[in-house]
């Protein structure tokens, strides 16, 4: 450490001797200034002040006793070294009396003076090292009281009494929570966030509360920290942490709080989270209405259904506009991240599910590794709908993707099997001509129109057989024969059992 150093001496020479001729860097010193007169050394360490002054005890204008008394009364942490050519004990008493650390006596020993300068060193730096274990002790009080009051271990009363001992005031106030995100989190990073807030915001208190970095901003009043105040600060955050770690780092701001009582952190973790609606690095707290906590499971669970549907029959464009539609869903009623991520799963198997029907799969498919790096709903959504793209561009490469018109032919055997269906009303619903219908749609799905019927009705009568005790003839009317024994042959001739060993198998 070096030590800042003030001379002040009347007796010219004295004073260049004592600048010139001493050994300053060996003892760890700089001369920064030095006055001939005790006011003159007076406003010089009231506009620098020093670590250490050394002063002769008679002056002009101020003795070096006023000095001392001075240094007393402003100054405290400067140590006072006295020089005087007298020996009387009354002037070493007065010196002692203001907090001189040392008296010497003239003419001055380069030894003496270096003693007593090792000696007021010692006692700096002691005095620093007491400091510094007296505010970490305080820090560390203070971060357990605050974990106290976020967990509520004790009773309000008792943590309102606790924190006025410990110097800590709580009027009004936000809460403001700090969390860092992605998959490159390691150690401690975040505590840049408690490096950049105490020093900008030095009478506020900043603290670890779990993954979170809390910040407790006062407000003195209602125009001093305003949101535009604390959102600089929250962009600086966010900023150093892109800039030097890497690092995503969200959060989330509190409603005004007064006083111990009221402290509750859980909103301003509330507004972090709402970053997986909104995409947005910093959010306010917002109430939410108390539907907002409905189970909304059933409905999302209808739109998957339809989607699968429309999957089914080829109908990739309104499959992607009942997707969409189900995001929006899930936004509005702030579903969690779970069940986001739980349906996008669903999505993906009904598109793995159409692709392994024409013998195809995902290249190399990142899907689950993509979704979990996801941080909002928004680039769930994002990477749902390019999941789905990909597998319809897929099967049309492949020359899987049926015709418009075939397309809608699927579609309305398969919403129509139970009923009389034939080429001619299938063509005259879709309005097309029947020849061509019949000739595109054999060369596209390599199979008639009536021979597909067949099949779909057959395959409907396997999934109802296979779940209901249903008999053999209702199956053959729900699925549009209505001869039972035709439909009998009809499915053994394509499963090669009858639908009573069928239902015994299954």
């Amino acid at each position: 450490m070096i030590f800042h150093l003030l001379i002040a001496d009347d007796e010219a020479t004295t004073l260049k001797g004592l600048i010139n001729y001493m050994p300053w860097k060996d003892l760890d010193c700089v001369v920064d200034a030095s006055a001939s007169d005790g006011k003159t050394a007076i406003q010089l360490i009231e506009s620098n002040p020093p670590d250490i002054v050394i002063t002769d005890i008679k002056m002009p204008g101020a003795s070096g006793i006023d000095v001392a008394e001075y240094v007393q009364q402003y100054h405290p942490q400067i140590r006072v070294i006295i020089l005087s050519g007298y020996a009387e004990f009354n002037y070493a008493c007065s010196a002692m009396h203001y907090g001189a650390a040392d008296y010497i006596l003239k003419p001055i020993s380069k030894e003496a003076l270096s003693e007593s300068i090792r000696k007021v060193q010692a006692e700096i730096l002691g005095r620093q090292n007491d400091q510094n274990l007296l505010q970490e002790n305080i820090s560390c009080l203070r971060e357990q009281f605050f974990q106290e009051l976020a967990d509520r271990r004790n009773d309000p009363a008792k943590l309102s009494a606790k924190g006025k001992l410990y110097g800590i005031t709580l009027n009004s106030y936000r809460i403001i929570a700090f969390k860092a995100t992605g998959q490159k989190i390691h150690g401690k990073k975040i505590e840049f966030v408690y490096d950049i807030l105490t020093k900008r915001h030095p009478d506020d208190y900043v603290f670890h509360h779990g993954e979170f970095m809390l910040w407790i901003c006062k407000i003195a009043d209602e125009q001093s920290k305003s949101l535009t105040c604390i959102f600089e600060s929250c962009r600086e955050v966010i900023d150093m942490g892109a800039s030097l770690y890497g690092l995503p780092v969200l959060t989330g701001i509190s409603s005004i709080k007064h006083g111990f009582f009221d402290f509750e952190e859980a909103e301003a973790i509330d507004a972090l989270n709402q970053s997986f609606y909104t995409g947005q690095s910093i959010s306010c707290f917002r109430r939410q209405e108390p539907a907002a906590t409905q189970d909304y499971m059933g409905e999302y669970l209808e739109y998957l259904v339809k989607v699968e549907q429309l999957w089914s029959e080829c109908s990739y464009d309104e499959g992607q506009k009942w997707i969409a539609d189900l995001f929006t869903r899930l936004k509005a009623n702030l579903a969690s991240t779970f069940d986001t991520k739980s349906l996008s799963i669903q999505i993906y198997y009904i598109c793995l599910q159409s692709l392994i029907k024409n013998n195809l799969s995902f290249p190399n498919s990142d899907f689950f590794i993509k979704l979990n790096l996801c941080e909002n709903i928004t680039e769930i959504q994002e990477l749902v709908i390019s999941c789905c793209m990909g597998a319809v561009e897929l099967l049309n490469f492949h020359g899987k993707i049926k015709n418009r018109m075939v397309e809608k032919a699927i579609r309305y055997i398969n919403s129509h099997y139970e009923e009389e269906l034939s080429l001619s009303l299938i063509a005259k619903n879709i309005h097309v001509n029947p020849s061509h219908l019949s000739r595109t749609f054999k060369k596209e799905c390599g199979d008639s129109v009536t021979d597909y019927i067949m099949k779909i009705r057959i395959e409907k009568a396997q999934e109802i057989l296979s779940f209901s005790n249903t008999l053999t003839y209702e199956v053959a009317e729900m699925v549009g024969f209505h001869d039972p024994s035709y439909f009998s042959t009809v499915f053994k001739k394509m499963t090669g059992v009858s639908p009573k060993e069928f239902k015994k198998l299954n």
